[in-house]
């Protein structure tokens, strides 16, 4: 950089180190700065779930909304932690992370800013196992989500119907926020 005396410094003269270099911050920080907002808060966001979108070979995806309740920007990223519930909130099955999920992602942005009343959305998959055979259909109460870095889980409403099997459950996975 301009100003820095790199191989001998005369007295007076500033030195560079890697600290004072520009650009030397951690990803996280570097991401922030460039979306001008910091981590959403567990308390300013709201998750919902909207109907099943799809369903192909005995898999059925649903469609998970983080919308932030702040008037503050502010960014989510990650796959969020997933897990079926009963009705007395006892886990039934816990997803598989799959970043990738949701039919047609290539990827894209890792971190999302959330504008105030702005939202995001991630996809939920469970194998149903009703083309396997004939079986006691049992239906889940809904979903225990954690979102990366917000600190408390929240409960979302999804019945999700399946047939328990020993080997075959829910077969939950869950894809990264976009």
């Amino acid at each position: 950089p301009n100003g820095c005396a790199i191989l001998r410094p005369e007295p007076g003269e500033p030195l560079c180190f890697k600290k004072d270099r520009p650009g030397r911050l951690r990803r996280w920080h570097r991401t922030e700065a460039r979306l001008h907002a910091p981590a959403c808060r567990g308390g300013d966001l709201v998750i919902s779930a909207r109907a099943h979108s799809g369903a192909a070979a005995g898999t059925v995806y649903s469609s998970l909304t983080i919308t932030n309740d702040s008037r503050r920007p502010c960014t989510v990223a990650g796959v969020p932690r997933v897990a079926a519930v009963n009705r007395q909130g006892k886990s039934i099955g816990r997803a598989e992370a799959v970043p990738l999920l949701r039919p047609g992602s290539k990827g894209g942005r890792l971190r999302v800013k959330l504008r105030g009343g702005g939202s995001a959305t991630f996809t939920v998959a469970h194998y149903d196992g009703i083309g396997s055979g004939r079986c006691k259909l049992a239906v889940s109460y809904g979903l225990r989500v954690t979102v990366p870095g917000t600190g408390p889980t929240e409960v979302v409403r999804l019945p999700l119907s399946y047939c328990p099997s020993p080997r075959g459950g829910l077969r939950l996975r869950v894809g990264r926020i976009e």
